[in-house]
């Protein structure tokens, strides 16, 4: 067995020894990945739900920002920022962010019931959204519904990123760059460290002869996710594009894992925030249902 992973199976040991209640274990490795990689996104949402855990409040909100800026979408993120704030006593900001949690549509169990447990409510009682349908369209491969749904949930709430990150993507996806960037554009007023839509914005920059700027936009993409997991995915979906991807990094097990090498999961690349369960399916791009 290796004496080195890429941090994201590192994450992905954390999460378990977090799930099973070995807090020791977690923290430590969730500071082992920190040290060299201080802006890891997964890692800072791991040392929020530990901080939330312990009760320490304070830290936890202030990692759950950093991560909601990295990724808007973040059911987790949501659902921790809602149990802060109701167990704070603010109801009205904590029902806020359940109902934006089940509208970013969790597949975690324990996320989707912890946010319905503040709304009051089964899950069948809430009614599909605008914001709701355009994420399946955009999930399902049909932009060109999820941008008709986004631009009426924006029309409805105009500060949600979340949604206005949906009709960038939607845009992206049907090749309509200058009005991806533009939405992009304020996505990073709200989110400036949206990993996404740099994704998007560094594609766009290379398709119109700004290649090195694109790059330059990605490298700090890497910042947050070093393995580009994020960037993969999404150029992926491209038949060509001019980004280089670096190689995976790889980092020495800590302590905490020398002493369970055997019992590592298997690396399967992920969103770098994404929780097990929540990761979105990406479609074709077509823009016409069958």
């Amino acid at each position: 067995m290796s004496n080195t992973a890429p941090p994201s199976l590192l994450v992905a040991h954390a999460e378990q020894a977090l799930a099973a209640g070995d807090i020791d274990s977690a923290q430590a490795i969730t500071d082992h990945i920190l040290k060299p990689f201080g802006r890891h996104g997964r890692a800072h949402l791991l040392r929020a739900l530990l901080a939330e855990k312990t009760g320490d409040t304070d830290s936890a909100l202030s990692d759950l920002k950093f991560v909601t800026s990295v990724d808007p979408s973040n059911a987790q993120a949501r659902a921790a920022q809602a149990r802060i704030f109701s167990a704070r006593g603010d109801e009205a900001r904590a029902r806020e962010l359940a109902n934006m949690t089940v509208e970013l549509i969790p597949n975690d169990l324990s996320t989707l019931e912890s946010v319905l447990e503040i709304l009051g409510v089964d899950a069948d009682a809430l009614p599909p959204t605008p914001g709701v349908i355009a994420r399946v369209y955009l999930a399902t491969g049909w932009p060109a519904l999820a941008e008709r749904h986004s631009r009426n949930a924006i029309e409805e709430a105009p500060q949600r990123v979340d949604i206005r990150l949906t009709l960038a993507e939607a845009l992206w996806r049907e090749d309509r760059l200058t009005a991806c960037e533009d939405q992009c554009k304020v996505i990073f007023d709200q989110a400036n460290d949206c990993v996404r839509a740099a994704v998007m914005r560094a594609h766009i920059l290379s398709e119109h002869g700004r290649t090195a700027e694109g790059q330059d936009l990605l490298s700090r993409v890497g910042e947050i996710d070093p393995e580009f997991i994020e960037a993969r995915q999404m150029l992926g979906l491209l038949e060509v594009h001019r980004l280089l991807i670096p190689e995976t990094p790889e980092l020495p097990l800590p302590e905490a894992m020398l002493q369970t090498a055997n019992a590592l999961p298997p690396h399967t690349p992920e969103s770098p925030l994404a929780a097990p369960g929540d990761e979105e399916t990406a479609g074709p791009g077509d823009s016409h249902p069958p």
